[in-house]
């Protein structure tokens, strides 16, 4: 039986996206942003999970917005008490944020690799 939700975000994923929640500034995260656009499209060609894992949902924008949100949890420089990120997310997240967000620049690098 097929699954119903999308596969479980890889690292290789998260870099990506960490590196755009870097290039968007906070109050622009939306799902019509162009960086968010464009990982969705990238994300969407990359052979990292087969098509038949995908729902028609699969890393579309309105996802990569919710996923530079779950990175808002991590930051301790967004003080806005309104929203604070998406409660649930992934100690990925915390991983990756962990290792690069003092590191942009490299962030920005192993991201283009």
């Amino acid at each position: 039986m097929p699954s119903l939700r999308n596969p479980k975000w890889t690292r290789d994923e998260t870099i990506l996206a960490l590196d755009v929640y870097f290039k968007t500034h906070i109050p622009q995260f939306s799902p019509t942003n162009p960086y968010v656009i464009e990982l969705s499209e990238v994300l969407n060609t990359l052979p990292i999970h087969p098509p038949e894992s995908r729902t028609v949902t699969f890393r579309n924008p309105a996802g990569i917005y919710m996923k530079l949100c779950n990175f808002l949890r991590c930051d301790s420089s967004y003080t806005n008490e309104g929203f604070t990120g998406l409660p649930n997310g992934s100690h990925l997240e915390f991983e990756v944020w962990e290792e690069y967000s003092t590191n942009q620049n490299y962030l920005s690098k192993v991201a283009a690799a």
